[in-house]
């Protein structure tokens, strides 16, 4: 009792107790303001020279060093926010500064992004997001449906201001409301990932590259749409849907052998990535962080089963 409610362990306590309660908001924003002391030494106050040359030639950037590194990080930022809070709990529970499991987790896999199946790309002898190596037995998956039902549940609160919206949209088009919900959970953590509404910031092109809560692709390199409506408005879910809807109709065309559900869930990894990228039932092959739809479809069950959307 005196080692659990000692400074250091008051917080998870307390964060424990407000979920207990109900209580989601509060804990959210306990959650936020509360930094995470480190036994080991203030990362903040380590001298450091930033990533070289070569190390920054993995965005193409011009330069090096602290900015390089900065920028890097700030690329991975979108796909780090689905491990914060797990970041968060391991960091209180190891006494570390969960800066530093984020910032190994951007240099190790950016995040996820240059994972296949959780191993390294270019070392399969590596697995998860700090990529251990398998002498030391790695344990656990290295992105799970418990985590996605996690992040789901975390943005419950948010989501809840947008259901009838959701609910008008998903009658519109015929889509459950629990995948736009989903969607909307995955793309912008129901709003709290966005800047003003924007969110994915490209440093090479030093603008945004999609708008809104379900994050629809303006980069003209990439869906090159012209967004519609405010952030937050039923005309921008509209929108999105819309864009889904025609992916999932297209896979339906390049793959009619699928089964419906596959098809579905082909549809959803192209509102991601395009419907180039789905080659075979293994759709998540090319998907940011490899498993867009895998989450998406867990996030969807999850409100599904639990918020009745």
């Amino acid at each position: 009792m005196v080692s659990t409610f000692t400074e250091k362990g008051a917080i998870k306590v307390a964060l424990e107790v407000l979920e207990n309660i109900g209580c989601n908001a509060a804990r959210e924003s306990l959650d936020k303001e509360t930094l995470i002391d480190s036994t080991y030494g203030d990362i903040m106050e380590v001298k450091t020279s930033g990533a070289s040359a070569q190390t920054a030639q993995q965005d193409k950037l011009k330069y090096e060093g602290v900015e390089a590194s900065h920028a890097m990080a700030e690329t991975d930022l979108r796909e780090m926010e689905k491990y914060k809070t797990i970041i968060k709990n391991v960091a209180r529970e190891k006494e570390i500064a969960a800066a530093l499991i984020a910032a190994i987790i951007s240099r190790s896999c950016r995040g996820g992004r240059a994972l296949k199946e959780g191993r390294g790309r270019y070392d399969e002898q590596c697995f998860g997001l700090m990529q251990i190596h398998e002498v030391h037995e790695p344990k656990g998956s290295w992105n799970s449906v418990d985590a996605s039902e996690t992040m789901a549940e975390e943005d419950a609160e948010r989501m809840e201001k947008y259901r009838s919206k959701i609910n008008s949209v998903g009658r519109r088009y015929d889509i459950d409301p629990a995948l736009i919900a989903a969607i909307i959970s995955r793309e912008s953590r129901a709003g709290n990932a966005l800047t003003n509404g924007w969110g994915d910031y490209s440093p090479a092109r030093g603008k945004y590259n999609a708008w809104g809560l379900m994050q629809v692709d303006v980069n003209p390199q990439g869906g090159g749409h012209t967004a519609e409506g405010a952030w937050d408005s039923e005309e921008h879910l509209c929108q999105a849907t819309e864009i889904l809807v025609d992916f999932i109709e297209v896979i339906r065309d390049k793959f009619p052998g699928w089964s419906t559900e596959e098809q579905l869930k082909g549809g959803i990894a192209a509102y991601n990535m395009g419907d180039r990228s789905v080659e075979d039932k293994d759709v998540d092959q090319k998907t940011t962080g490899r498993d867009y739809s895998n989450d998406v479809v867990a996030r969807a069950q999850w409100y599904k089963n639990n918020e009745n959307y």
